[in-house]
């Protein structure tokens, strides 16, 4: 299966470049088709495949995420990088559940099909950030990216940042990212800044042998 950008290379970078001004037309929350940043993830799990305009699949579509029973006995990778397995953080996505399991279900996203990944913080003892919904993925074809920057230009108006062809609308809680790589795809991604600063927070820490431990 194809991998989705690391994303936490994307939210750090959103971080880095982060800029006083803010998209006047970034909705709060932010989220797509129902599935708001923030979320937990029982109200995830609790949300239906958006609509039947994405075609007859969407009756048959499942969520599924990591550690569910599904995912271990079909080897589904949900998660982009290792370091997120290692530190709890969990993927969820619709497939095809009338099929062998392991078909993706796209979801409409900017107007066009896309493979979208739902990422939700670790488990821990503070409810207002465990098991967080904290980053959306969404991996559109390589030929999309015009059309993504467009429909999401006129919805929400120009973007804050360009950098190249990374587009960044944002305001205080979250951003709204597009960026493309050449002849393999175009990515957007919703990030929540605080909840995805605390996962590269600790994805950080665990890749430091140490830091962990008590002095």
């Amino acid at each position: 299966m194809p991998r989705l950008v690391l994303p936490l290379a994307m939210a750090a970078l959103l971080l880095a470049v982060a800029a006083p001004a803010q998209a006047q037309g970034l909705p709060n929350p932010l989220g797509l088709h129902g599935f708001n940043l923030g979320m937990t993830l029982a109200e995830v799990r609790g949300q239906k495949f958006p609509g039947p305009a994405a075609g007859p699949a969407a009756t048959k579509a499942k969520l599924i995420c990591s550690g569910d029973g599904l995912s271990k006995a079909d080897d589904i990778a949900l998660l982009p990088g290792e370091p997120l397995r290692e530190i709890g953080v969990k993927g969820c996505r619709f497939f095809d559940s009338a099929g062998d399991g392991k078909r993706n279900v796209p979801l409409k996203v900017g107007g066009r099909d896309a493979e979208v990944t739902f990422l939700v913080t670790p488990k821990s003892d503070d409810p207002a950030v465990s098991e967080r919904l904290y980053l959306i993925l969404a991996k559109a074809g390589p030929t999309d990216f015009d059309d993504l920057v467009a429909a999401y230009t006129a919805q929400l108006g120009p973007p804050n940042v360009r950098l190249g062809q990374l587009k960044i609308w944002q305001n205080g809680q979250a951003a709204l990212m597009i960026n493309a790589e050449p002849s393999k795809s175009s990515s957007v991604a919703y990030v929540d800044k605080a909840l995805s600063q605390m996962v590269t927070a600790s994805t950080d820490a665990k890749a430091k042998p140490g830091t962990d431990k008590k002095q």
